[in-house]
């Protein structure tokens, strides 16, 4: 969900979001790439930026195969 929040305009809402290391890492990602992220517990909301910034350090994806290959995409 945070990575294809990246591709919209506005505000995204998730409820129920997974804590997982996987899925934190894919929400700190999206934030070195410009996303404002707002986490009150329950909901996350994601507004993503205009355009996506270069990010100052690695982009770390643990161990997860699936986030360093949509982030690819992406990117």
């Amino acid at each position: 969900c945070a990575i294809f929040s990246l591709l919209t305009n506005g505000k995204n809402i998730i409820k129920n979001y997974l804590r997982a290391e996987d899925t934190l890492n894919s929400l700190e990602i999206a934030k070195s790439l410009g996303a404002d992220i707002e986490d009150n517990g329950d909901v996350i909301t994601i507004t993503a930026p205009n355009q996506l910034q270069e990010a100052r350090d690695v982009l770390y994806c643990g161990n997860s195969g699936t986030t360093i290959i949509i982030y690819m995409g992406l990117l």
